[in-house]
């Protein structure tokens, strides 16, 4: 296969240029399976590829029928059917800590927290070489009611995707199992110590490589997982990011990345990924498409938009994501879309 590479070079204002950085992206990126009970590698679908976790079941925990979207079912609590703790796998783009975090909490009734209270609710944690963001929350009890929701959730970049484990209940529910879910979360492990800060390079790999960042843009210094770059975006005191990110081509289906872009924003799902109103747009030679959410204030929170731009080259997917509160996405918008005009790809030189 061709190597590809990618040249940003954006004219946004004076000053020095950054130092040119590479970043590597998989040509093709795992998959995921599914688990079964007890140590040992789980049972893969024939249409998924890559490392399975391996995971140590606590004593009582019964594994669910495989269910649609989801990777593994365990119910955790014999007399009660809704007591489970669900794992999922998705694609690198699904890992924004921030946007899973205020889901779930408009899902048990909270208000969503600000990137300053993150701490209050996410802890980090390290266990068989991965990076673990570890979500405790708790909700008080609804009018009428006398208990509570309470959340355990956990966001886990390896092996080429993002997975996700979410145990949700009546507080006290939660609480009397707590120990067994940290110890199942503490157990997961992979194969081959499968846990990718960066994505491994290979033969025929695609690369970016120069840019020039635009006033008000800060560069992340080192790729965050599964991400080839993010960018931090302040103007007028609000503050969003920028990410680019690639998939291998066949990744993913369309209506679920759209879903969840929407649920990021506070918006329901569709059916239909058609009736997601979809831009042709131009990224150098390439055509793309623009995808725009704009989502409602909630909970006294500002309303939050989302600009995706999605463009395929070669056997690679690529996504540009401009994210943050909509005032800030507003007056941003034409700098994003002259980002994303000026990029180029082209064979990569080694």
């Amino acid at each position: 296969m061709v190597s590809l590479g990618l040249a940003l070079a954006i004219a946004a204002g004076c000053g020095e240029k950054d130092p040119v950085r590479v970043y590597q992206a998989p040509k093709e990126a795992p998959g995921a399976g599914h688990g079964k009970t007890g140590t040992g590698t789980g049972i893969r679908p024939a249409d998924t590829k890559g490392e399975d976790p391996r995971w140590v079941v606590p004593v009582g925990w019964t594994k669910l029928e495989d269910q649609q979207m989801r990777f593994a079912t365990f119910q955790v609590d014999p007399a009660d059917s809704k007591l489970n703790v669900v794992v999922y796998a998705f694609g690198p783009e699904s890992g924004q800590l921030l946007a899973n975090v205020n889901r779930w909490e408009g899902q048990i009734g909270l208000p969503p927290s600000p990137a300053a209270d993150l701490s209050k609710v996410v802890t980090h944690l390290k266990s068989n070489g991965l990076e673990i963001d570890s979500v405790d929350l708790n909700a008080p009890p609804a009018a009428g009611e006398t208990e509570g929701q309470r959340m355990l959730a956990a966001i886990i970049p390896a092996g080429g995707r993002i997975w996700f484990l979410k145990f949700v209940g009546g507080s006290a529910g939660v609480a009397a199992h707590k120990a067994e879910y940290d110890a199942f979360l503490k157990s997961i492990s992979f194969p081959k110590g499968a846990a990718v800060e960066k994505p491994p390079a290979a033969e025929g790999d695609v690369k970016m490589k120069t840019y020039s960042t635009p006033p008000g843009w800060t560069l992340e210094p080192e790729p965050k997982p599964m991400r080839v770059a993010t960018f931090h975006v302040v103007a007028g005191g609000l503050e969003g990011e920028v990410i680019i990110s690639t998939l291998p081509s066949q990744s993913g289906s369309a209506l679920a990345n759209i879903n969840r872009w929407r649920s990021q924003v506070g918006l329901g799902s569709i059916s239909d990924a058609k009736s997601q109103k979809q831009v042709t747009v131009k990224l150098g030679e390439v055509e793309g498409v623009r995808m725009d959410f704009v989502g409602a204030a909630a909970g006294g929170q500002p309303a939050k938009s989302l600009l995706v731009v999605q463009a395929t080259k070669g056997t690679s997917l690529w996504y540009f994501k401009l994210s943050g509160p909509s005032q800030l996405v507003v007056e941003q918008e034409k700098v994003f879309e002259m980002f994303v005009k000026s990029i180029q790809f082209e064979p990569a030189t080694e």
